[in-house]
């Protein structure tokens, strides 16, 4: 059965869809992963399924204030001299650590009252796998099929409209995006969050090569299209 128009909108919405967080976790703007349609929920095979939309993004999972040490700007490249002035400055603030190993001034520092201890934001990014079942009928959405939710964070994607006829039914933990397309507003919006699902490392691995390599697909059609269309223009 071919994709409906309505499908195809929500499809082109989804690659330039971007929100700030995903399954409560910050993501990388910046760096905007990479997606397609119809990925299989399983590599190699599509026994499994086919997800209507997934991509591979970076996200932060932790966002800490962490405590450190102003000397740490000195390389192990110093000279003799250097480094032992160096050790002279933490010792002289009664440093807990052990200052004869010049690594001391790497680790973190827990010292409020030492005149080096400074606070700085870290953050430990980590891929984020996102899954969007697409349904754009009330009898597509009851469909046993297409319910792939395989990613760590997952979504529904319906017609604004469509809404208040599934909003009880939609299962606990699962997000639902919302598409509109009127003279105000064109595209998705996130009506409801979705709830972070942690996956084993070998599935989430998996999945991030499924993604990989249908994205590689997707590219070359557009790449194919776009000539064809480049020689129509100039016949």
């Amino acid at each position: 059965m071919g994709k409906t128009p309505l499908t195809r909108q929500i499809e082109r919405s989804l690659f330039s869809w971007y929100p700030a967080k995903l399954a409560g976790y910050r993501v990388d703007k910046f760096r905007k992963g990479f997606g397609a349609t119809e990925v299989p929920a399983e590599l190699g095979t599509i026994q499994g399924g086919l997800i209507d939309y997934a991509r591979v993004q970076e996200c932060f999972t932790s966002d800490a204030m962490v405590g450190r040490c102003r000397l740490e700007h000195y390389r192990d490249s110093e000279p003799d001299s250097i480094k032992q002035l160096v050790r002279q400055f933490a010792q002289d603030e009664s440093c807990p650590k052990d200052t004869e190993d010049f690594h001391f001034r790497l680790e973190t520092c827990n010292k409020e009252a030492c005149k080096y201890h400074y606070l700085r934001k870290e953050h430990i990014i980590e891929p984020l796998v996102i899954c969007v079942e697409i349904k754009v009928s009330v009898s597509d959405f009851m469909s046993k099929h297409g319910h792939n939710f395989v990613g760590n964070a997952n979504y529904y994607a319906v017609p604004a409209d469509m809404y208040p006829e599934i909003e009880n039914k939609v299962p606990p933990g699962i997000g639902i995006l919302l598409f509109y397309n009127t003279d105000a507003f064109y595209g998705l919006r996130k009506k409801k969050e979705c709830v972070f699902q942690p996956l084993p490392a070998e599935q989430q691995k998996c999945l991030i090569c499924s993604v990989a390599k249908r994205n590689n697909k997707v590219l070359h059609k557009l790449l194919r299209e776009a000539k064809q269309q480049r020689q129509e223009d100039w016949s």
